[in-house]
C-alpha cells in the first residue's frame, strides 16, 4: 500500500483542492487497489474473485453517493437535478465498469491493469 498513498499523496499536493466529500470514496479506492495488487497470486479462487466483484459494487455506490449534487441546486430546477444525478449515474457506472475485467483476470498482468485503472481514476478525482 505505500506505493500508492505515495503516489496518491503527491497528486494530492500538485492539486490546490477537491471537494472533501470525495475522501471516503479515494480512501476505499486505495483499500482495493491495495488489495487487488497483494492478492493477485489468489486471483483463481473463487472466493477472492467473489469479494473483489462486491468492491467496484461497492464504489460505484459511494461514488454516486459523493458525487451527486443535485441537493445545492433549486428545488424547483428539477431538469438539472436529474442531469447532475444521471452524472452521478455515470461516475458510479465507471467502477462497476470495472467487474468484467476482474472476472476475467487469468494473470498478474491483468488484474495489474485492473489496478492502474483504479489509480487513473483516483488521479483523475483529485
Amino acid at each position: 500500500m505505500p506505493w500508492l498513498l505515495l503516489g496518491l499523496g503527491v497528486t494530492a499536493r500538485r492539486t490546490s483542492r477537491y471537494p472533501r466529500q470525495l475522501d471516503p470514496l479515494i480512501v476505499r479506492t486505495v483499500g482495493g487497489a491495495d488489495d487487488l495488487k497483494r492478492n493477485r497470486h489468489k486471483r483463481r479462487e473463487v472466493r477472492t474473485a467473489r469479494s473483489w466483484c462486491r468492491e467496484p459494487e461497492d464504489l460505484s455506490r459511494r461514488a454516486r453517493e459523493a458525487f451527486d449534487v443535485s441537493r445545492r441546486t433549486h428545488a424547483g430546477d428539477i431538469a438539472h437535478r436529474r442531469a447532475l444525478r444521471a452524472d452521478a449515474r455515470r461516475v458510479g457506472g465507471v467502477y462497476r465498469s470495472l467487474i468484467p475485467p476482474i472476472v476475467r483476470a487469468r494473470s498478474a498482468g491483468d488484474v495489474d491493469q485492473v489496478v492502474s485503472d483504479l489509480v487513473r481514476g483516483i488521479e483523475l478525482t483529485v
